[in-house]
């Protein structure tokens, strides 16, 4: 390296008229850039799903990453005590601490975190450094032979190996080929210089397994992508009521469930709404279930409109729908449970006028589970319908 230039990690350097700035910073502004063009042009458009779909193929490669860095470190390990026996004796202490020791540990660490989802990005930052050691482990070995050497075909092994069966991201797998490449095709050049056939033919293979690896990586992408988005469309079908938008009684099970175990460890309360349009038979029998549909669907856009954004609400079943509030005392969720009421009773609908809505109230204990709370709820419902519908009743 030339003298004068400083490449520490915590080190700033400073390019002519910039501003100083560290390699840290540097890594992190090339892998924004990354990854603002894996969300354009290989993601979704919304940036929410973009993010559920990076924990979702973390999530699903996390086993393969488990075994496949496992298995390397064997075949590392493997590969190493054969050298023992078969490399000239001038190399074996340039190849042992690397292929027993330096890179099969370092796959081994990756391996075990990949097991703890709160190493996510740890893991995936060794990840892609691994291949990028490797591939300079390998550079030094190659460096120290008099003529160039088959060994060479690790190289194309590892970009492969990044593109296929790693477990990285596509995008994240690019960065890793790219350095992998970078290190496979400068090496050569600088220690080979002399052997012209040999480099041209080592960078064509270079080449070669570069394209076919970006091509296999992303057809790899896109197949997972479209499974992401089948998955998606099935979640949807299975928790969100098709005729009103809302979700329905299968993630109100699970929201509940969740909210009240958070309820528990925090001490705080969990409010639930059971809401029920009454008379809601008679418009159906007078006036047909299309106009039912419409007054369904208006009326869960008005009770929508007009809770908390922290606030849940869901389709029951029928008529029915459930609101789950969330840091509610009595007084608040009775005072929230009118408001509704009222806004609902002042809207007008074509050929029906206007219609009420009953609600039933409570909030959690700390023996609640989701059937006794709803159970409570309906209760409390039960009450108000009889005591004339049109009215909020809390137990």
């Amino acid at each position: 390296m030339k003298k004068g230039m400083n490449f520490e990690v915590d080190s700033p350097y400073q390019l002519a008229g910039d501003q100083p700035i560290t390699i840290k910073e540097l890594t992190d502004s090339v892998l924004n850039i990354f990854t603002f063009l894996e969300n354009k042009y290989l993601g979704f458009k919304d940036q929410e799903i973009n993010h559920k779909f990076r924990l979702w193929q973390y999530e699903h490669s996390a086993k393969q990453i488990q075994y496949i860095l496992a298995l390397t470190g064997i075949l590392y390990i493997m590969i190493g005590i054969s050298n023992l026996f078969l490399a000239p004796e001038y190399l074996k202490n340039i190849l042992i601490p690397y292929q027993l020791l330096i890179i099969p540990s370092y796959l081994f660490l990756i391996s075990y975190l990949a097991y703890k989802k709160i190493y996510i990005q740890i893991v995936e930052g060794l990840l892609i450094s691994s291949p990028i050691i490797a591939a300079s482990c390998h550079a030094y070995i190659f460096s120290q032979m008099d003529i160039y050497s088959t060994y060479q075909v690790e190289f194309y092994l590892m970009i492969f190996w990044i593109f296929t069966i790693s477990g990285l991201r596509f995008i994240k797998a690019i960065i890793a080929a790219l350095s992998v490449f970078s290190i496979g095709a400068i090496y050569p050049y600088i220690s080979y210089a002399n052997q012209y056939n040999e480099y041209f033919s080592h960078t064509i293979w270079m080449t070669t397994s570069l394209l076919f690896g970006l091509v296999g990586g992303f057809l790899l992408h896109q197949s997972k992508k479209d499974t992401f988005e089948k998955e998606l469309e099935l979640q949807k079908l299975v928790t969100i009521d098709s005729l009103t938008g809302l979700h329905n009684r299968v993630k109100l099970d699970s929201i509940l469930a969740q909210e009240l175990d958070r309820a528990k460890r925090y001490k705080h309360n969990v409010g639930v709404l059971v809401l029920d349009i009454d008379y809601f038979k008679n418009v159906n029998d007078m006036h047909g279930h299309l106009i039912g549909d419409e007054i369904l669907i208006a009326i869960a856009k008005n009770i929508q409109e007009n809770i908390r954004s922290s606030d849940y609400i869901f389709r029951w079943g029928g008529e029915e729908f459930i609101v789950i509030c969330l840091e509610v005392n009595k007084t608040d969720i009775t005072t929230f449970a009118e408001e509704i009421r009222s806004k609902v009773s002042q809207q007008e609908f074509a050929k029906v006028g206007y219609k009420t809505i009953s609600i039933g109230a409570t909030i959690n204990n700390t023996e609640d589970t989701v059937k006794s709370i709803l159970q409570r709820a309906d209760e409390a419902l039960y009450e108000a319908k009889e005591n004339g519908r049109d009215k909020v009743r809390y137990k």
